[in-house]
């Protein structure tokens, strides 16, 4: 299911060889989970933290990364939840470090509202947007894009849910 994530998303073809910071920082989101599998919590949370100081939303997979240690792992000393905060602990340094160098610096969510504003809303909720547009998006973007990365990231998280694949929960939580 991990290899059908990272390597049959249509999105890549589109989107993979531009300069952006999206790649790197699913690179080292894949070594966190890679690391979490061989049961090394400290590199996993190494790789999240960097991770996300390359994009900021990658703090998400602290989600499915504390599912993992705590839940699947049973990791209940009191190690664990220190190491879970780490990777919020660096987004809040490189916070405070921009505030203090960069005049005017309001936060990181303000910067990036300058090109976009991506409030947390209902999962794929901007599928049936976009499908409003009508022409003059279907022209910008192919709408068939979109309904193939769905199925592939729902076709992931199906195949994470087989018995085979007990003990690894948290790749499903990761994919959603």
């Amino acid at each position: 299911p991990t290899l059908l994530f990272v390597a049959a998303n249509p999105f890549r073809v589109l989107l993979g060889s531009t300069a952006h910071a999206e790649p790197c920082a699913e690179l080292l989101a894949i070594l966190c989970f890679v690391a979490c599998a061989r049961r090394r919590p400290g590199w996993s949370v190494l790789w999240l933290s960097l991770a996300t100081l390359c994009r900021f939303q990658a703090i998400l997979l602290g989600i499915p990364l504390a599912f993992a240690l705590l839940v699947e792992q049973r990791r209940r000393d009191v190690r664990t939840p220190a190491l879970l905060a780490a990777p919020l602990l660096s987004l809040l340094l490189l916070h405070l470090y921009l505030r203090w160098r960069v005049p005017g610096f309001t936060s990181i969510f303000a910067s990036h509202a300058i090109f976009w504003r991506a409030p947390f809303g209902q999962p794929f909720s901007a599928i049936a947007a976009l499908g409003h547009m009508g022409a003059t998006w279907l022209g910008t973007f192919p709408l068939w894009a979109v309904w193939v990365t769905l199925a592939v990231y729902a076709g992931a998280g199906v195949a994470g849910l087989r018995p085979a694949e007990r003990g690894r929960g948290y790749l499903p939580l990761w994919i959603a």
